[in-house]
């Protein structure tokens, strides 16, 4: 009976543990060219690709782009703090939720700091975008070092709430598999849409 409910939790936890980093990273990209595409619609420009495909690195093709500048900061700009309103919202509407939103908060802070923060090393999509348009390297640095960090402290004392380690909650049933079903209808919809 007690390896039962042992062996049921660590099922839960690996599925939460696998589905959560998973659907992060599409709502990531698609919050980042949500914001591409408030860029571009406050512009006047047009959007004539949107990619969100889960096989693929998403992207924008904004043509004609009156205010490129505008368009490709709102990615990043948007992508962090839009689900930090989103957590917010979160935490008063359904806060036995809240530490999801959380873990996508971290999530989207790094995701969207090293994009354009390792333009030190490598500068590639956005971040080369922006060098091309004179932007300064260093406030791509400065932008990674500002979110990356801020991810990182999202994140931290979040392990609990997932069930790890000692004090862990133990998972109710639902929360995995809501998760889990989310991942595959947001995979489903994006693999017809896109």
């Amino acid at each position: 009976m007690m390896t039962d409910r042992r062996s049921q939790q660590v099922f839960r936890r690996i599925l939460l543990w696998t589905t959560v980093p998973l659907l992060s990273w599409l709502l990531m990209q698609a919050l980042h060219e949500l914001g591409h595409i408030l860029g571009a619609l406050c512009t006047g420009g047009r959007i004539v690709e949107l990619n969100l495909h889960p096989l693929s690195i998403s992207h924008t093709i904004v043509h004609p782009n009156p205010a490129p500048l505008i368009v490709i900061w709102a990615g990043p700009i948007v992508g962090v703090l839009l689900p930090i309103l989103l957590w917010g919202l979160c935490k008063k509407l359904s806060p036995k939720r809240s530490h999801l939103f959380r873990f996508l908060v971290g999530f989207c802070l790094i995701a969207n700091g090293l994009y354009l923060g390792s333009a030190v090393f490598e500068a590639v999509g956005d971040a080369r975008d922006l060098l091309q348009r004179q932007v300064p390297l260093w406030g791509l640095a400065l932008f990674g070092a500002v979110t990356i960090p801020g991810g990182f402290l999202f994140w931290n004392g979040l392990g609990k709430e997932f069930g790890m380690g000692e004090s862990g909650k133990e998972l109710s049933p639902s929360e995995p598999l809501e998760v889990f079903t989310l991942l595959v209808v947001l995979v489903v919809l994006e693999c017809i849409y896109f």
